[in-house]
């Protein structure tokens, strides 16, 4: 198994495309915030392909607009 991790967020969008290059959509994925208190995120994914998934926030959990790098999205694959 391999892992990608990136920070999202750009205070305007809630969801975002993330490129992971993992080579398959058998992946497993987790958003966190990026600050205390380092919690998980509830989000929707969806799988575009082999190598992007997309990640949704819903605006009604209280985290709009996503500040600059506020989550990390952890993909394994």
């Amino acid at each position: 198994m391999r892992k990608f991790v990136a920070s999202i967020g750009d205070n305007v969008l809630t969801s975002f495309d993330v490129v992971h290059n993992l080579g398959t959509r058998d992946v497993i994925v987790q958003v966190r915030r990026n600050v205390d208190p380092y919690d998980v995120v509830d989000v929707d994914i969806a799988i575009k392909g082999e190598n992007v998934i997309t990640v949704s926030v819903n605006v009604v959990m209280g985290i709009p607009p996503i500040d600059p790098d506020a989550l990390r999205v952890v993909v394994i694959g």
